[in-house]
């Protein structure tokens, strides 16, 4: 009796680990150093005055920042830095001259690495997600 309710357990918990999956990676993205104003729509508030993206505002360059975010232990573990991914969108709202960002995305995507089966059970193996801000920066 014992050995059939081993063999049941075993049947259900091995085609498990094929389609559950632990992994994924892990990290705090903090705005506060952004040194521009940044919004997810077409208007956005620059210096005390609503701004709307129309004829007088120039758009001077769409962005796409990607970074590969790493974590263990089933991701309670981060291994990656978040303020990385602020100061780069900094450095390229100022490269555009530009004095905001507008109709800024954030998109999230899971690494490949995530999904191999059994393996990303184990909490030892990093496991990783890809995060893309996207948006429009532009000049009043």
């Amino acid at each position: 009796m014992r050995l059939k309710i081993y063999r049941a357990l075993l049947a259900v918990s091995l085609p498990a680990l094929f389609f559950l999956h632990c992994a994924g990676g892990r990290a705090t993205i903090r705005f506060n150093k952004l040194e521009y104003p940044v919004s997810t729509t077409a208007y956005v508030v620059v210096d005390g005055k609503e701004i709307i993206r129309d004829e007088k505002t120039r758009a001077v360059g769409a962005f796409e920042i990607k970074k590969r975010f790493w974590g263990i232990v089933y991701s309670f573990v981060s291994l990656s830095d978040g303020d990385e991914m602020i100061e780069r969108l900094n450095r390229e709202v100022a490269s555009k001259k530009g004095k905001a960002v507008t109709n800024f995305r954030i998109e999230n995507e899971a690494c490949a690495i995530n999904a191999i089966p059994l393996l990303s059970a184990l909490p030892i193996l990093p496991g990783c997600t890809i995060v893309t801000f996207k948006g429009e920066v532009i000049r009043p």
